[in-house]
């Protein structure tokens, strides 16, 4: 079916998008959709073999349920033991229903794969949110998670010339997660492994080096194409199709500090010359332990609601103490990070550490020591404190600019803004809202639930 430019149901915006001067946005969408992409064949292959097994390489979604657990021998008598059984056989349950949806999703877009395979081109549609990002339609597309990518190759290859060989090598490095040294020292872990990642190439069921990869199967996709490259006769004419990745360092605090000059954000989030980059999300777990350590030598006690309304006291120290033992590095900084330039605050960083952290912990190694919103919150309040001192005027500038969503909000108007390339941005949240309202009809009163919307205060995503 027909798209409009924008995703929106707002028909008022999309008119006026019609005589927006924009042809800089235009001309993107147009260059994005016009990218001929085919299926990389030795990835389709590998995949499909492993959909075949009970295989969970590279985070393809196993084929068979997990298995509940025995019930305990002792399951009517022991309250505790029943309470754990039922936690973990409940645990499994939604793991297995998630995985059912995983599946489904998975063959989807692996039939579709299997379909494009025999096309030496296709293009995928694009359409804009409201913020002039741009995203594909289909499902099979560049954006789409490791698998997806791993998948996808240009259908117009180029030849790798002078420099391309020693990009493809620093792509590698940083699809195996060698991504925090120079290039050169990128450049050089590749020719020392030349021989591994070959081997890849030849046998990826028993060369499985590509799987503890941070992007498995693009890892999977670049060691081939290294592979061919070196074996071809002169490498330099070898033609390629990998799309070569560059990151962007937490891009909503790099805009935030280019926008406001930031030297000391803009140095923890690479844009700035420097020789090595710089990692903010392990800046932030750098200064997280820090406090950490000094709040495991006080006994100042910390007060939370529990979920039973309930007051739990425990000692600061203990869960600090607790924290510093299971032990916090970058990965339990990086969704946080990501998050605070789109409006994260403290309690939305509570949150993503229960989900992320503290409930597969739990899955795995059954309940903890302590309630997990406590240890949940004390860890949000550090990393956001961290965060916030090492992106100061990132900072500064989101709550202006909340200030003045909030005070446009309480006029009844949405938050408007034309960006430097002529899109207009319409941040139009909006909130629903029950009232009870007294009808009559023939003669009856009656009571009547009715919904509103009402224009919430804009957070800038």
């Amino acid at each position: 079916p027909r798209r409009p430019l924008v995703k929106t149901r707002n028909k008022a915006y999309l008119e006026e998008l019609k005589y927006a001067d924009m042809p800089k946005v235009l001309k993107a969408v147009n260059a994005a959709q016009d990218t001929a992409w085919r299926i990389n064949e030795p990835v389709l292959k590998l995949i499909t073999e492993l959909a075949k097994r009970d295989s969970e390489l590279g985070g393809v979604p196993r084929a068979t349920h997990y298995a509940i657990p025995e019930k305990p021998k002792d399951i009517d008598s022991n309250e505790e033991s029943r309470k754990k059984y039922r936690a973990r056989a409940r645990s499994i349950h939604e793991a297995n229903v998630n995985l059912t949806s995983q599946r489904i999703s998975f063959l989807t877009v692996l039939e579709t794969a299997k379909k494009y395979a025999e096309y030496d081109e296709f293009f995928c549609p694009a359409q804009l949110d409201f913020r002039g990002r741009v995203y594909f339609m289909p499902q099979l597309n560049p954006q789409g998670p490791d698998w997806i990518k791993g998948l996808l190759e240009f259908s117009d290859g180029v030849a790798l010339g002078d420099y391309g060989l020693e990009w493809l090598k620093v792509h590698i490095a940083n699809l195996f997660g060698v991504d925090k040294v120079s290039y050169s020292e990128r450049v050089a872990w590749v020719d020392e492994n030349t021989e591994m990642l070959c081997a890849i190439a030849d046998d990826p069921y028993d060369n499985l080096q590509w799987a503890e990869a941070d992007k498995p199967f693009q890892a999977y996709a670049a060691c081939f194409d290294l592979d061919l490259a070196l074996g071809s006769e002169n490498p330099e004419e070898y033609i390629s199709r990998i799309p070569i990745a560059l990151d962007g360092s937490c891009s909503g605090i790099q805009q935030l500090s280019m926008a406001f000059r930031d030297t000391v954000g803009g140095a923890a989030v690479n844009i700035l010359p420097s020789d090595k980059p710089s990692d903010i999300y392990q800046l932030v777990a750098d200064a997280t332990l820090a406090v950490l350590k000094e709040l495991s030598a006080q006994i100042e006690p910390v007060a939370q609601s529990t979920q039973d309304g309930e007051k739990e006291v425990t000692p600061i120290a203990a869960l600090a103490q607790w924290w510093l033992d299971f032990g916090i590095t970058r990965k339990h900084t990086k969704r946080n990070c990501m998050t605070f330039p789109y409006g994260s605050k403290q309690r939305g960083f509570s949150d993503q550490i229960l989900e992320d952290i503290l409930n597969p912990h739990i899955k795995e190694h059954g309940d903890l020591k302590f309630n997990p919103m406590l240890l949940s919150n004390l860890l949000a309040k550090i990393n956001y404190q961290s965060v916030k001192q090492i992106v100061l005027k990132a900072s500064e500038a989101m709550d202006w600019m909340q200030q003045a969503a909030r005070m446009v909000a309480k006029e009844g108007r949405p938050v408007c803004w034309t960006t430097p390339l002529g899109f207009p941005v319409v941040q139009n949240y909006l909130c629903t809202k029950e009232a009870r309202v007294e009808t009559s009809l023939a003669g009856e009163r009656n009571s009547r639930v009715v919904l509103y919307n009402c224009v919430s205060v804009g957070v800038f995503q």
